[in-house]
């Protein structure tokens, strides 16, 4: 297990390294929903009854959200105004962890009654609402 935590971390890093050239490549708000996108059906590989498969969604999962969340904070500061900035980061910051907090309480719950399938379908469909979000965001 540890192995595993490991590697998802090191996809995690890799990730918020290629963030940039990604985003230079293709696009701030392109790359953001595209990688958020991308977690979706790595989030489904964890369905998968095999160890591999689910280790490499587990993996993909980390590196493209890990790989999102620079554009996706740089999205948001462009279209915020410059005296509400620090506001707004704050803001995303407690959203963050009271998703995780609210999310871990329900998730647990559900794990209990249900297993991990229907868990992983749910965040499977908030990535790709998500990376629906991103496109539908203002233009600055």
């Amino acid at each position: 297990m540890g192995i595993v935590l490991a590697w998802a971390a090191l996809g995690m890093g890799l990730g918020g390294l290629l963030s940039g050239p990604a985003s230079a490549a293709i696009g701030l708000r392109r790359g953001a929903a595209l990688l958020r996108l991308g977690a979706m059906p790595a989030m489904l590989l964890m369905l998968v009854p095999s160890l591999l498969p689910a280790v490499a969604g587990f993996f993909l999962r980390g590196f493209c959200v890990a790989a999102s969340f620079p554009m996706n904070d740089a999205l948001v500061m462009r279209n915020t105004p410059q005296r509400q900035r620090g506001m707004a980061i704050s803001m995303m910051g407690v959203l963050w962890s009271g998703g995780w907090a609210l999310a871990a309480l329900i998730s647990g719950w559900a794990q209990l009654r249900y297993g991990f399938t229907p868990v992983i379908l749910v965040a499977s469909c908030a990535y790709a609402l998500s990376a629906l979000a991103i496109t539908q965001m203002p233009e600055s």
